[in-house]
């Protein structure tokens, strides 16, 4: 962390990413690391644009992660924002999970991801490439990713049938319903219940 003001001006796009997300993940641990945030988030306008759809989504979850313990981070939200529309078409399971679990926890705290959130098409374009994933989808997005956008999904008031099919239809067995978290199962259950 001593040497991000000295070299942080020369980070890439996936350098900042990486180095946001590292000190999300180690705020606890370390808590020297939210120093850094400022410098890091200084770089966000000039990097974001070349973020690529794991970049964006792990900037994202930083941002709703570091909210409370360093406020500034919020200061890169809309140029993530501004990106997530753009790399929406190329993301991941895990990467349309981690950007739909940010914004629904970062809505209250950012006006552009209210507006991306209220506009329902973002969404509903990340649902249905999310859908459009399910054949692609490994045991781990299944156990990890398909509850977070379930969530993500009630939260926002989205329902989506294709998804809420796809997911009763995956989770039908008491051995893949064995595989989810105590948070994956309670996560699908009020929608799949409603």
């Amino acid at each position: 962390m001593a040497q991000v003001p000295r070299i942080a001006k020369d980070m890439k796009a996936q350098e900042v990413s990486n180095s946001l997300w590292a000190t999300a993940t180690l705020k606890e641990d370390v808590p020297d690391v939210l120093n850094g945030v400022p410098t890091l988030v200084a770089q966000v306008p000039a990097v974001a644009k070349d973020m690529n759809a794991q970049c964006v989504s792990n900037s994202l979850w930083a941002a709703a992660t570091l909210k409370e313990a360093a406020p500034d981070i919020l200061k890169g939200v809309p140029a993530f924002v501004a990106q997530v529309r753009v790399i929406a078409k190329d993301m991941k399971a895990q990467e349309v999970a981690n950007s739909l679990f940010a914004l629904v926890l970062l809505s209250d705290s950012v006006a552009e991801v209210e507006s991306i959130l209220s506009q329902g098409n973002f969404v509903l374009a990340a649902v249905e490439r999310f859908c459009g994933l399910f054949p692609k989808m490994t045991e781990t997005d299944f156990r990890l990713a398909v509850p977070v956008v379930v969530w993500a999904c009630a939260r926002m008031g989205v329902h989506h049938d294709q998804l809420l099919a796809a997911v009763s239809q995956h989770f039908r067995s008491v051995k893949k319903c064995s595989s989810l978290t105590d948070w994956g199962l309670c996560a699908l259950n009020g929608p799949m219940m409603s």
